[in-house]
């Protein structure tokens, strides 16, 4: 059997955090990736992802009709 000592002693760091300067730095984060996005060009155009869109609501609207369908053969009047 092994034994390994553990130092359960709290350490405690040198000066308290700074809760508003780590917001601030997170929110710069922030700033920057979401400029580094908009600098991006789109992967897709406006037209295409309306044309997207429109798809899928069809594709979406004929399935859930197929399933309204198939619950109704299997539901029985009481």
């Amino acid at each position: 059997m092994v034994h390994i000592p553990i130092d359960l002693t709290r350490i405690e760091p040198e000066k308290s955090i700074d809760r508003y300067s780590l917001t601030r730095s997170e929110g710069q984060q922030k700033k920057r990736r979401l400029e580094a996005i908009e600098l991006e060009e789109p992967s897709i155009g406006m037209a295409e992802l309306k044309k997207a869109i429109t798809s899928w609501r069809t594709e979406f609207d004929t399935h859930m009709t197929a399933l309204e369908e198939q619950s109704r053969c299997h539901t029985t009047m009481l």
